[in-house]
């Protein structure tokens, strides 16, 4: 029982030298690594951030150009959202025209509805990658 007693005040002396002692693992320190990822975060940084004023008006331009895209985007979007809502299905024709004025003309409204279903999911996924792009991009 004393014999116990003594390996607890030892291990508690021992504890308490180690508090003050820089904790080392494979011969690096744990100060010595914060050093160095905080040196790589830093270049990083410098990386990201433009350095010039031409730089960062390039960057105002592209972001004009994304928020562009995230309009029209928008703008479809809801075009598509209040026809969907007004159509009733009974007398619908679709009709894709190329430029030669070739044109080809649907008037089923399954494939028609088929067709609404596909270009909103195809105009949501777009919508969402814009947004992520605008919330992602740093002036």
């Amino acid at each position: 029982m004393n014999n116990l007693k003594t390996k607890e005040n030892d291990v508690k002396a021992v504890a308490s030298s180690t508090e003050t002692a820089t904790v080392v693992k494979n011969g690096n320190s744990t100060e010595a690594k914060n050093q160095q990822l905080q040196g790589k975060k830093e270049q990083i940084t410098k990386l990201l951030t433009p350095t010039t004023a031409e730089q960062r008006i390039k960057n105002h331009s592209l972001f004009s150009k994304m928020v562009e895209k995230h309009g029209f985007l928008t703008e479809k979007a809801d075009s598509l959202n209040a026809y969907t809502v007004g159509r009733d299905g009974m007398k619908e024709k679709l009709v894709i025209k190329s430029d030669s004025g070739m044109s080809f003309e649907i008037s089923n409204s399954n494939i028609i509805e088929e067709i609404l279903i596909l270009c909103a999911s195809k105009l949501d996924e777009k919508l969402k990658e814009s947004n992520n792009q605008i919330l992602a991009f740093e002036i």
